[in-house]
């Protein structure tokens, strides 16, 4: 059974879409065009990423899907070596960090952290 989770909208991620988007509108306001394009480009791409970032969970993977401009990635569930709940940013901000494989880590931002947790406890006991 697929299990999907969708990416947590968190205060710094919203500080800096608002951010950039008010940068946005300063260049086009000045003028300067170059930089209000490549400052607009990177408010889409920030924008995509918190918006349609995914974690799926299927019965033998972990499906990282991080919007549609970028990569997705896979980790095998029996390669998941444990899965701590880490905090940044003066508490704003929490995270998932992923240890899997040889050393490597990833860390995700479920919108619901408990859930997730039980689902992948649930999928690595089976």
């Amino acid at each position: 059974m697929t299990r999907v989770f969708h990416h947590q909208f968190t205060v710094p991620a919203l500080c800096g879409i608002v951010l950039a988007a008010a940068l946005t509108f300063y260049f086009f306001w000045q003028k300067m065009a170059i930089a209000g394009v490549l400052v607009a480009g990177l408010w889409v791409l920030m924008t995509e990423r918190v918006l349609h970032t995914t974690y799926t969970l299927t019965d033998d993977k972990l499906v990282i899907s991080r919007g549609r401009f970028s990569r997705g990635s896979a980790i095998r569930l029996e390669t998941i070596v444990g899965c701590t709940p880490l905090s940044h940013l003066f508490g704003l901000s929490h995270y998932l960090l992923i240890t899997y494989g040889a050393g490597h880590v990833v860390s995700v931002q479920p919108q619901n952290e408990r859930e997730f947790i039980a689902e992948l406890q649930k999928r690595l006991r089976q």
